[in-house]
């Protein structure tokens, strides 16, 4: 997922709107039919890298486009 997330969500401007994960796996599914039972990892790796912030004030949590992307 890590790949679909730099090569595709990301530049396409997914994640300007911030997505909660299972709107990320449905879109996944939908979108490129792949998937990922458990994104949470994912989506936190892309935190640490810079691409992605999360927002833990949020129920369910969301990500949004970070400064790096």
């Amino acid at each position: 997922m890590i790949d679909l997330l730099e090569e595709e969500l990301i530049p396409s401007g997914y994640f300007k709107t911030p997505r909660d994960v299972p709107e990320v796996q449905q879109h996944c599914r939908n979108t490129y039919g792949y998937n990922y039972p458990s994104a949470t990892g994912t989506l936190n790796a892309a935190v640490e890298k810079g691409w992605l912030v999360k927002d833990e004030k949020t129920s369910p949590m969301k990500y949004k486009q970070g400064p790096k992307r």
